[in-house]
C-alpha cells in the first residue's frame, strides 16, 4: 500500500498516485474544505475515479473528527446504474469508508416476479402496496420503515451492489428498492445516476434532499445536454388520445372522485383540440422557412412571446394551472394512469409551472407539428441553478469539459459560481501515441459536409483509409471508427464487410452488446473493425482495453443537425442572451463529442494507441486547440499510403516490441528492479539489461 499526505490528509492507495490524480484530490479537498464549487477535467485512464473516492472519504472521516461539524451528505452520481456500479466497485477498495447507499429503480431491484411482468413496475408496486392488509400485498414489502431496514443492514455486506442487495433482499424477504429509499437518512455517501437528482419528480419520489449536501457528478460532459432535456416536454397526439381512452372506460370501477376524472378529461381534451389548428399554421408558413423532421412532417417554431398565448388557447393560465394539475395529481396518487402517463404528466407540469409562474418564459422555444408540440428547454440553467444553490459544494469531473467558462454560464446565472478549474495532463509519454490528421488521401481532398457526402468517392476514399488502417494493425489489435450517424454506419458496412472483421453498433441494446463481445473476441484474429456512432453507446463508459482500440478513427466532425428546431432555437437563444455565443456553443457540441471519441484510445499509463482524424477541418482545429491537448501533444498530417508504411508501421512495431520487453521482464524471475515507474524506459538500464 501507498500513503501520502495531501493538504493533511492521508490518501492510502494500492498503487502510487498519478500526478494528476494528486492535482485532481488536491482540488477536491480545496472544494470540501471551503464549501465550494469546481471543474475537473482530466483524461480517460488518469484515475479519475480514485481521486473522486480517496479524496471525498479523507475529507468526511476528518470532518467527523471535529465534532461541532455538522454531519454532510454526499450525492456521487453519474451517467447510468450501470457507471454507478463502477463507481461502487471502486468504493469497496477504499479504507475506512462511511455507511454508504445506492439509488437505482425498481427495474433493477424488484424481486416480485408478478410486479416485474406486468410491464409497469411502479404502478403494479404501488397498487400490489396500496392496501397493506390485503392478501394480495407484496410479500417483500414492509409498512415499517425501521422493520424494513434492520433485517438486510444485518445481512449486506458495509459497500454493497445492486446484485448484493437483491441477494440480501430474497434471503430476508425485505424489499432492496424500499430498503435503498430508507437507507438515504442512515447514510453518509449515496450513488446514484444524475438523473437521481435532476429530474424533479425523481427527487420528490425517492424523497431526496440536496440542501447543504455536496454533489459530485462523474461523466459530467452530457450535464448541460440532460439539464435542457429534463426541463423539456413533447405533448404528442397519441399519448393524449391514450390518456382520454384510459379515462374514459377504465376509471369506472376505481374509488376515485369524479369530479377528477371529469376535470382532467376536459383539460386532455382541449389539449387534443388544440391539434386541429395546427394545419392551418403550418400553411401559413413560408415555402423557404418549411422545416421537416425526419419522418418528413413539417414543423415550425411559435415565436416565444407567443408561447403564454398558446397556452391560454388549451385552458391552461398562471391562474388555473395549480387546479388543473391538483386534479391530475389526485389520479397520479390513485394509480389509475400507467407509469409512463404519469411520468410525463408530472413533466407537464413541470415545464408549465416554469413558464407560467417562475418567468422562465424567455428560456424556451415552441415547436409544433402536426402530431405534436414541443416545449423546448434552452438554458440548462434553469434546472440546474437550483440544485447548485442548494448544494454545499458542487463537483464536475469528466475527460471532456472545456471550455470552462461557457459551461459555467449554461449551468448557473453566477459567471463566478465556480472557484476552482483543473485541466490535467495525461499519464502517457509523447511515443505511446501517433496521432493524425487526414485532410486529404492519396490526392483526394476530405471535408465531411453534407455536399461532399453525397459523392460516392468521398465514402471509397474513407472505406480505402479504414482498410489500409486496418490492416497496418492486422492481429495485432481492433480499430474503433466513429461516424457521424448510423446511415454512415449502413454505408461503410456495404464497402467493407467482406473485407474485414467488421462489427457495428446498433440502437438495439441486446444486438450491440452481442456484436460488441464479438468485436472482444475477434480483436487478435485478423483486421478487426467496430463501427460506431460519436455521442453513443461505444463512445460511454465503456472500457477498451489495450489491444481493443489500438485505433481509434474519427470520420468527420459531428455537428448537430442544424436543420433541427431545437439546433437553430438554441443557437438563437444563445446569441440573443449568451453574449452572441450561438455558433460557439454549436462548434462546442461537435468538439466535445469528438474529444469523447478520443477518450476511447488510451485506458491506462502502459497503454499505447493510434488516433486518426479523417476531415479537412481537423487541421484547423488542432491549431485552435478544440482537440483535447493530450491527443495532439506530437501529431502529423497524413496524406496517403506510403505515410503510413513509412511512420505508422514503424510505431506500431516499436510498441510491439515495448510491449514484449515490459512483458519479458515482468514475468521472467531473475529480471533486476528495473521497471521504471514511467513506461518510457527502452533507456540504459533495459538495453544493459538485454545486452548482458
Amino acid at each position: 500500500m501507498y500513503t501520502e499526505n495531501i493538504k493533511g490528509y492521508t490518501i492510502t492507495t494500492k498503487y502510487e498516485l498519478y500526478e494528476p490524480q494528486r492535482e485532481s484530490i488536491r482540488t477536491i479537498l480545496n472544494c470540501l474544505e471551503e464549501g465550494v464549487s469546481g471543474m475537473i477535467e482530466s483524461p480517460t485512464g488518469t484515475g479519475k475515479t480514485l481521486s473522486i473516492l480517496e479524496s471525498v472519504v479523507a475529507w468526511i472521516n476528518k470532518n467527523k473528527q471535529n465534532k461541532e461539524n455538522k454531519e454532510v451528505k454526499v450525492y456521487v452520481t453519474t451517467r447510468t446504474i450501470k457507471q454507478a456500479q463502477q463507481l461502487i466497485n471502486y468504493f469497496k477498495t477504499i479504507r475506512n469508508a462511511p455507511k454508504m447507499s445506492l439509488l437505482a429503480s425498481r427495474a433493477h431491484l424488484c424481486l416480485n416476479s408478478e410486479v416485474r411482468s406486468s410491464g409497469n413496475l411502479d404502478n403494479a408496486c404501488k397498487k400490489k402496496n396500496k392496501d397493506v392488509n390485503s392478501k394480495d400485498k407484496c410479500k417483500y414489502y414492509s409498512i415499517d420503515k425501521e422493520s424494513r431496514t434492520s433485517s438486510m443492514e444485518t445481512t449486506l455486506p458495509s459497500v454493497f451492489s445492486i446484485e448484493d442487495l437483491i441477494h440480501s433482499g430474497s434471503e430476508c424477504r425485505t424489499c432492496p428498492y424500499y430498503y435503498t429509499k430508507d437507507m438515504q437518512d442512515k447514510s453518509t455517501i449515496v450513488f446514484a445516476p444524475y438523473n437521481y437528482i435532476i429530474n424533479k419528480s425523481i427527487v420528490k419520489a425517492m424523497g431526496i434532499d440536496l440542501n447543504d449536501s455536496i454533489i459530485i457528478v462523474d461523466e459530467a460532459h452530457n450535464l448541460d445536454d440532460i439539464c435542457r432535456s429534463s426541463g423539456s416536454v413533447d405533448i404528442e397526439r397519441t399519448v393524449l388520445d391514450g390518456i382520454l381512452t384510459k379515462l374514459t372506460t377504465e376509471t369506472v370501477n376505481e374509488n376515485i372522485e369524479v369530479s377528477e376524472v371529469f376535470n382532467c378529461i376536459s383539460i386532455i381534451k382541449r389539449i387534443r383540440e388544440y391539434f386541429d389548428g395546427i394545419p392551418k399554421l403550418l400553411s401559413e408558413v413560408p415555402q423557404d422557412m418549411k422545416i421537416y423532421d425526419i419522418n418528413g412532417k413539417q414543423e415550425c417554431s411559435i415565436p416565444q412571446k407567443s408561447i403564454l398565448s398558446e397556452l391560454f388557447k388549451i385552458g391552461i393560465t398562471s391562474d388555473s394551472i395549480d387546479k388543473v394539475f391538483s386534479d391530475i395529481n389526485g389520479l397520479i396518487k390513485n394509480s389509475v394512469l400507467d407509469e409512463f402517463m404519469e411520468r410525463w404528466l408530472i413533466q407537464l407540469e413541470t415545464v408549465f409551472k416554469l413558464i407560467l409562474t417562475e418567468g422562465k418564459q424567455k428560456d424556451y422555444g415552441m415547436v409544433i407539428s402536426e402530431d405534436k408540440v414541443s416545449f423546448i428547454l434552452l438554458r440548462s440553467a434553469v434546472q440546474f441553478d437550483p440544485i447548485y444553490k442548494m448544494a454545499r459544494s458542487v463537483i464536475l469531473l469528466s475527460g471532456t469539459l472545456q471550455p470552462f467558462p461557457e459551461l459555467v454560464n449554461e449551468l448557473t446565472y453566477n459567471s463566478s459560481s465556480f472557484k476552482y478549474f483543473l485541466s490535467a495532463d495525461h499519464v502517457i509519454s509523447n511515443n505511446q501515441l501517433y496521432t493524425s490528421t487526414v485532410g486529404q488521401y492519396n490526392g483526394r481532398v476530405l471535408t465531411g459536409t453534407y455536399k461532399e457526402t453525397k459523392d460516392p468517392v468521398y465514402f471509397q476514399t474513407i472505406s480505402s483509409i479504414i482498410m489500409d488502417i486496418a490492416h497496418s494493425l492486422d492481429r495485432v489489435g481492433g480499430v474503433l471508427c466513429f461516424v457521424p450517424n448510423y446511415n454512415t454506419i449502413t454505408l461503410l458496412k456495404s464497402k467493407l464487410e467482406k473485407q474485414l472483421l467488421l462489427f457495428t453498433e446498433s440502437t438495439d441494446n441486446g444486438i450491440f452488446e452481442d456484436n460488441l463481445r464479438k468485436y472482444r473476441s475477434k480483436c487478435l484474429n485478423g483486421k478487426c473493425v467496430f463501427l460506431c456512432v460519436f455521442r453513443g453507446k461505444a463512445s460511454e463508459g465503456i472500457n477498451f482495453k489495450d489491444h481493443e482500440s489500438r485505433a481509434v478513427i474519427l470520420v468527420g466532425i459531428p455537428y448537430p443537425n442544424i436543420r433541427n428546431h431545437g439546433i437553430i432555437l438554441k443557437k438563437q437563444y444563445n446569441n440573443q442572451y449568451m453574449n452572441g455565443s450561438g455558433s460557439k456553443w454549436y462548434d462546442q457540441q461537435a468538439f466535445r463529442a469528438v474529444n469523447q471519441a478520443l477518450g476511447r484510445c488510451i485506458r491506462h499509463k502502459n497503454d499505447w494507441g493510434s488516433i486518426f482524424m479523417i476531415d479537412s477541418r481537423y487541421t484547423s482545429a488542432v491549431k485552435t486547440l478544440k482537440i483535447s491537448r493530450w491527443a495532439i501533444s506530437k501529431f502529423t498530417n497524413l496524406i496517403g499510403k506510403g505515410m503510413l508504411q513509412k511512420e505508422y508501421i514503424p510505431f506500431i512495431t516499436q510498441q510491439k516490441k515495448t510491449e514484449h520487453e515490459e512483458n519479458f521482464i515482468k514475468n521472467s524471475k531473475s529480471a533486476p528492479e528495473i521497471i521504471s515507474k514511467k513506461r518510457n524506459f527502452p533507456g540504459n538500464d533495459l538495453k544493459r539489461y538485454f545486452n548482458r
